[in-house]
């Protein structure tokens, strides 16, 4: 299965994040990093800083 985005998934993906970060009130912000979802993307996150991933 490939999960690799298309250049235009990829292009919708960007824009969409940055729409959110000059739109999306800032409190969803928190509550995404308090969710399991947002501990999920630090952890990818951190595991990318040590070469894991």
């Amino acid at each position: 299965m490939n999960f690799d985005d298309t250049p235009q998934e990829a292009e919708f993906r960007a824009i969409a994040r940055k729409w959110i970060a000059a739109n999306a009130p800032k409190e969803f912000e928190e509550e995404l990093s308090k969710s399991s979802l947002g501990r999920i993307r630090l952890a990818k996150h951190d595991m990318v800083e040590v070469g894991k991933a």
